[in-house]
């Protein structure tokens, strides 16, 4: 009676067979441009393969280093440093103004807000702000009257007569606020848009 040979356990084949299955699934799993993952870089790749070459060197080898092959495979597959992006915005719109006329507008469709305007020196103005009931607060327009009444105000100070057109130069506007529906309006906006109301005009009186 023959013995059959019984078949030669190759070790390092397994191990060898074992790790390209291990690499194959990763790659599957995203390591590709096609997976679900990012592509990864020149640089990961390359350690990818000095840890698989690596590890078939121990497998291969009377005595192997498994501790060495271990970190380089650690390092393959530290996930690579990601680079922080600012997403490029497009410029924000320019807040809506509101200024529109009343004049022809009937009564009962008509509304008067209350601005409480401070300006920069400290003064403070209330001013009514006519609107359209079905439309928002006419700020353009009440903003007009709060500087005409602080114009007035400055004259009668000063025992000048108060003349449309004929005043001293407006402070800015550092807080606008309407009392009835509790809106406060941006200060910054608000004396831009107001500048030439606010200029100084034939002022040649001065005490």
């Amino acid at each position: 009676m023959t013995n059959a040979l019984a078949p030669v356990d190759d070790l390092a084949a397994r191990r060898t067979a074992a790790a390209r299955k291990a690499w194959k699934t990763r790659r599957a799993q995203g390591w590709t441009p096609g997976g679900n993952f990012p592509q990864k870089s020149e640089s990961s790749r390359a350690a990818a393969e000095e840890a698989l070459a690596a590890f078939e060197r121990e497998a291969a080898s009377d005595r192997p280093d498994w501790h060495g092959a271990a970190l380089k495979l650690k390092r393959a597959l530290m996930p690579a440093p990601r680079t922080l992006t600012q997403k490029v915005t497009s410029a924000l719109p320019a807040p809506v103004w509101h200024d529109y006329p009343v004049d022809k507008t009937s009564s009962f469709a008509i509304r008067t807000d209350s601005l409480v305007v401070t300006f920069a020196d400290g003064e403070v103005v209330r001013a009514p702000a006519v609107s359209i009931k079905t439309r928002p607060t006419n700020i353009g327009r009440g903003l007009r009257v709060a500087i005409a009444f602080y114009q007035a105000r400055m004259c009668w100070r000063r025992g000048i007569r108060f003349r449309p057109g004929v005043h001293a130069a407006v402070p800015a506007i550092a807080l606008c606020i309407c009392e009835d529906c509790g809106e406060t309006f941006d200060p910054g906006i608000c004396t831009v848009r107001t500048e030439e109301d606010r200029k100084a005009q034939d002022w040649k009186i001065k005490r």
